[in-house]
């Protein structure tokens, strides 16, 4: 259902605003991704979430339509020149490219894959 409502959300962007924002976007993308992110999830520290979970937990990104919807609801209740809704979206699109392409990898870098489970049809992990 989430790729359902990204793809709709995804029909409110303009094609032609987003290179106009990729810029900004990117130097964002970059800061969330390698500084925001992992500085929040190295909060989890004291919960002793092993350094392999932490940086799994940083590297997953943004997923769904969720961040799409608060930049919606920033749009409507701001007057801003910047356009919020389309680098929202313009970051989530890149978050999904390139750290959802390269999760399993990450996992697999950190040892955070369990060999005892599968990978089922569905993309579900069952027990054996």
């Amino acid at each position: 259902m989430q790729i359902v409502i990204f793809f709709i959300l995804g029909l409110l962007a303009y094609p032609s605003r987003l290179p106009q924002i990729a810029p900004t976007a990117l130097i964002l993308a970059v800061f969330i991704t390698l500084i925001a992110r992992p500085f929040t999830v190295s909060l989890l520290l004291p919960f002793k979430a092993g350094l392999n979970q932490i940086f799994l937990i940083s590297w997953a990104g943004f997923r769904g339509a969720l961040s799409i919807v608060f930049a919606i609801t920033a749009t409507l209740n701001t007057v801003s020149e910047y356009d919020i809704f389309h680098s929202v979206f313009f970051i989530v699109l890149l978050s999904i490219l390139v750290q959802g392409s390269l999760l399993s990898f990450a996992a697999k870098k950190s040892n955070m894959i369990d060999d005892n489970m599968e990978n089922s049809s569905t993309g579900s992990m069952v027990s054996q």
